[in-house]
Parts: structure tokens; sequence; C-alpha cells
């Protein structure tokens, strides 16, 4: 028996339609009947009684056949129903599934027309899935990625797994950088359509283009040469240029908070009176501190929700793979414990080694104070930046027990005299003074 408001319904159409075809054949067979008796009742041994019954007796057996082949068309429409609400369902957890995945995906056919978009390509773009449709993938591209992305999706045969950064042109005049997986696939309905995973990182204008990123980095490989008049090596300049390419693509969130950190931790250290050898080997350790996170899964490290154990497991982790993948670059001990103790606390509270303050050297506490303020006033992938007086007040309640004092101090001054921006804009003008 088939349920729900739809099932009744559909239930009592068919008995309808069951009984009405009944009712007409039972009209024709009776006329048919009547015809047959006027006609034939010269014959003495035809009584009125003989069509009568020759009438039920057909209609017993019409009624049994026609109620048997109905009860058989019901059942094929249940099981069409019911295959069809499992359909949906699963249609609906799919599209939950999609809906709610970190990514964004959409589906383009080869001369880049959207054909599908997930509910989060709003996030990306400014416009619903529902406008996605309607357009092309040019209309979301500046002039110069065009080019790069048509070419793309030209070279249909080797196109499964490539992965490119473009920029997305956002519906209210910015941009979003964006990196694209393209998978391709074949439909019965579409034919050869490519699948596409688009994944945002950063805020609108954080990452103006790859050339950018690029003379960032140099500049700040630069200034740390310049801060030390051309004493450190070459050797470690190009290691971590190389390091900060291949982070740039794991993880650009992570790539750009060791640029900054670089900056900001020559500025305490200064303060701090910190020069000569120990400034520059500082702020070199800075900038390679969390390189470690590139054996972390991209997944894990910008996962809007709560960490499980095993996940947070991983992460912490990266500061000993940090030191393994540094393993043959014979670095100084300062940059050696500066990325595999940045999160260890003067109270003995961190992690990996539980380290208490006469175990950790200098660098490695102003390293961490300047982490910590950094990670808490930029913006998560789980959480809004910090305002400035909360950074302040968690800053100042782990002052000479989590921290060390004196870098806290000199963080509170910037952070009073508006003297610390987390902004790249901020970081470039920051280069040029140094």
């Amino acid at each position: 028996m088939l349920n729900g408001k739809y099932g009744k319904e559909l239930n009592n159409k068919s008995t309808q339609l069951e009984l009405l075809i009944i009712a007409m054949v039972g009209a024709t067979l009776g006329s048919l009947q009547v015809i047959n008796f006027i006609f034939l009742s010269i014959d003495a041994r035809m009584t009125p009684l003989q069509p009568v019954l020759d009438w039920l007796f057909s209609m017993a057996i019409i009624t049994f056949l026609v109620h048997f082949s109905f009860r058989e068309i019901r059942k094929v429409q249940e099981d069409l129903i019911e295959k069809s609400d499992q359909a949906s369902k699963a249609q609906s957890r799919l599209q939950h599934i999609i809906d709610n995945t970190q990514d964004t995906i959409f589906v383009i056919d080869r001369q880049g027309r959207f054909e599908f978009a997930s509910r989060s390509i709003e996030e990306l773009t400014g416009y619903t899935a529902a406008e996605v449709v309607n357009m092309r993938i040019d209309d979301i591209l500046p002039p110069e990625y065009q080019s790069l992305v048509q070419r793309e999706l030209s070279d249909y045969k080797n196109l499964g797994g490539r992965h490119i950064y473009v920029d997305f042109l956002h519906k209210d005049g910015g941009t979003v950088r964006v990196e694209l997986c393209f998978i391709k696939i074949e439909t019965e309905e579409h034919g050869r359509v490519i699948q596409c995973l688009a994944r945002g990182f950063g805020q609108p204008g954080d990452l103006e283009n790859l050339d950018t990123q690029k003379q960032l980095c140099k500049d700040t490989l630069a200034s740390i040469n310049q801060l030390t008049n051309g004493r450190l090596p070459d050797n470690y300049l190009d290691l971590g240029n190389i390091f900060h390419r291949v982070m740039l693509s794991h993880d650009p969130v992570t790539a750009l908070h060791q640029m900054r950190l670089a900056v900001l931790v020559s500025r305490v250290a200064e303060e701090l009176g910190i020069e000569n050898d120990r400034l520059e080997w500082l702020k070199l350790g800075a900038f390679l501190h969390d390189v470690g996170k590139l054996a972390v899964p991209y997944g894990i490290l910008n996962k809007t929700g709560k960490l499980s154990d095993r996940e947070f497991s991983l992460v912490r982790l990266h500061a000993k793979r940090g030191i393994e993948l540094l393993g043959s670059a014979n670095l100084p001990p300062a940059v050696h414990d500066m990325i595999l103790h940045h999160h260890e606390r003067l109270d003995g509270t961190g992690y990996p080694h539980g380290l208490t303050a006469g175990s950790l050297t200098m660098e490695t506490r102003i390293l961490s104070v300047c982490d910590v303020t950094d990670s808490m006033i930029s913006r998560r992938a789980y959480r809004q930046a910090l305002a400035r007086e909360e950074v302040a007040d968690a800053l100042v309640q782990g002052k000479g027990i989590k921290f060390d004092a004196g870098a806290v101090e000199c963080i509170l001054g910037m952070l009073n005299r508006n003297a610390y921006d987390p902004c790249f804009s901020a970081d470039k003008e920051i280069l040029k003074v140094v």
C-alpha cells in the first residue's frame, strides 16, 4: 500500500479508474446482452433470466481480471515510487555533502559554460548557484587569467588532476584568490565535461598574484641579507626561497604567516637589543618555523570546524616534521631550536617536549610570542581575527607565565601605537623600512 499524501491520492485515482473500467465494460456487455435477447428471444428455449446469468458470469470474470491487473500495476507503482524516494533522499544527502564541503564544486563544459555549481560558490564569487549556471567561467575571471584557463580546458586529454592558481572576480568588484583543480568526467546526458574543485584562500585582495608573492619573498630574503650586511650565506637564502615557494602552493595562509613573522620578530628583537648574527638567524628561523606543516594535509590545516584528537595530533607533529625536512641543511643551533620549540611555553605546557623557561633560548621565546600574536590577530579558517584588545588581554594574562615578559611588552607597545598590522600592504611598508 502506498503511503503519504501522494500515495493516497494515487491509490484513490487508481481505484476510481478500476471502477470506471469495470462500469464501462459492464454497461457495454449489458447492452450487448439486451440486443442479443431482443433479436434471439424468438428461440423459445431462451428465458429472460439467461442473459442476466450470462452477464453476471462475464462480469465476475472481467472484474477479477481488471482487479488483478490493477493490483500488479499498483505493485509496479509502489516499487517505482520507493525507488524514486530513495533516489531523492540520496540526492538530498549528496547535495548536503556538496553544499557543506570545504571546497566549492562546479561543473563546466569544454567551452567553459557552467552546468552545475555548489551553494558555496556564492562565498567565492558573490553569485548564487542559480545565477552561475547561466554564466561562463570567463565571466568571473579577470582578462589576464582567461587565456590560461581556456588553454587548460582545451587540453582535455591531459586535464585530470591539474592545479592552477587564479583570481575570481567577486560580484562586489573585488577579487578572491582561488586554487582550481580540474577533473575530467563523462556523462550520458552532457558527454565530456569538466568537474572543478575551487578552494579560496586569504581574504579578497590578500593575494594579488603569484608574481607579487614571489617578489615579496625576494624582498623578505633581501631584507634578511641587508640586515646582516650580506653575511647570510647564499645557500640559506636559497633554502628559504625554495621552501617558501613550496609552502605557498601547499598552504598560502601559512606561507604569508611566516613572512609576517620574519618581519615582526626582527622588530621585537631590535627593541630587545639583539643584533648581528643572532638577529640574522632569528629572522631566518621565523621565515622557516612552520615548514613542517608541509607534512600536514591542507584540509586539516584549514578545517573550519573543531579538529578531532587524531587531526590535532597530526598538527602538533609539524614542529618535529620541520626538523626532519631541514635535517640535512646544517642549520645553526638557534634556527634549529626555533623550528622545533616555537610552541613550547615557559611553564612547560607547550609541545613537543614540554620544556620550561630554563631550556628555551631567547630567540625561541621571541618567536613564540610573535607567533601567538600573529595567529590571534589574523583571520583563520575556524574563526575571525581577534580584536587588538582581545590579543592584548591574552598576552597580558600569559606574560611571565607562558610568554617572555620582555617580548610581550614590545608587542603590547606596537599594538598600542598601532605599529603592527597583519595586512600584506603593511608588511610591504615594513620591509621598506627594515
